[in-house]
């Protein structure tokens, strides 16, 4: 980062998916001493669908470290739609961008899909900040490193900080830090949701309504800027969560270098020949690039201070 984007206007940007169920489980609690039929005499016993709570939804979400441009960020669920019913349909329709709903998807983020999300991104950031370059800070699914989605990503000029395999549980902002509340907020509106109902059961397509609300509460409207130096995206070791600083070398004991197919290996969690290219050819491009354009500009000086000698020379001999 400090050799690639010195000088740059970026934005660091973290993406990844999760499951949404559509019928939460209890919360822990305290328990009441009654009987099944006692529950339900009294009207305290909430029935949940099985159906509803093996269903799930894939929420692919984006935060950064812009806290007027995370407002705008694509929040994009992935139902499995032709199995949606209509009044689940109807709900999806009404959530309000950032929130949007893929009526052409199956469920689950594919290679199509994820190069699809990488575009959507990229027009978002265009939208709002033109001038930007987008590092993009994810986790070695295979669903994000196969080689289509990395030269869709290279087209794009996105560039890619991948975190380790195995270490999304240290690293990764969105599943470490967002996920969880997300959910927990989630979980608390369904809680509502249900104890209103006379029933104690969810009303059809609630669900929408009740994630809807948690993701723009959660991941919309909060800001996510702090995050980034605290889970390790910057130099050096000041500000990163004492959790995390005790993996980390220091920045002297780390000599820039490109790395092996091993080290790629362990970094991806599978052999992929030749990967790192996909991952290092963009940032040392720029590297290159603004070496190159100082070189020129270096040579440019010289030049005009040359010509600038050569005029006064002419001038002083012609009086």
């Amino acid at each position: 980062m400090g050799e690639a984007f010195v000088g740059d206007d970026l934005v660091l940007v973290n993406m990844d998916e999760t499951a949404v169920q559509h019928e939460q489980g209890p919360r822990p609690g305290n328990v009441v001493g009654l009987t099944r039929r006692e529950m339900e005499a009294a009207g305290a016993f909430f029935h949940k669908s099985g159906k509803a709570s093996r269903a799930h939804t894939t929420l692919a979400a984006f935060v950064c470290d812009d806290n007027a441009l995370q407002k705008h960020l694509p929040q994009v669920f992935i139902p499995s739609y032709a199995s949606l019913s209509g009044p689940e349909k109807d709900a999806f329709s009404t959530l309000a961008a950032p929130l949007e709903v893929w009526r052409d998807s199956n469920g689950w983020v594919n290679t199509s899909s994820m190069m699809r999300l990488l575009t959507r991104l990229r027009q978002c950031v265009r939208a709002h900040r033109p001038t930007a370059r987008i590092l993009l800070i994810l986790d070695a699914a295979s669903q994000h490193v196969c080689n289509k989605v990395l030269v869709h990503a290279a087209q794009l000029q996105i560039f890619l900080l991948l975190i380790p395999g195995q270490l999304t549980w240290l690293m990764q902002i969105l599943d470490v830090r967002v996920f969880s509340g997300l959910k927990r907020r989630y979980s608390d509106l369904q809680a509502s949701t249900r104890g209103a109902s006379p029933t104690g059961t969810l009303p059809p397509a609630s669900w929408v309504v009740d994630i809807g609300r948690a993701v723009r509460e959660i991941v919309v409207d909060t800001e996510w800027s702090a995050a980034f130096p605290e889970y390790g995206v910057q130099l050096g070791r000041d500000g990163v969560a004492s959790r995390l600083a005790n993996f980390m070398p220091s920045v002297a004991d780390t000599p820039s270098r490109r790395l092996t197919d091993e080290e790629f290996k362990v970094l991806l969690g599978r052999h992929r020949v030749n990967v790192d290219r996909r991952f290092l050819n963009g940032p040392q491009n720029l590297i290159l690039r603004r070496e190159a354009l100082a070189a020129e500009l270096a040579r440019g000086r010289g030049v005009g201070r040359g010509r600038a000698r050569g005029r006064g020379g002419r001038r002083g001999g012609g009086r």
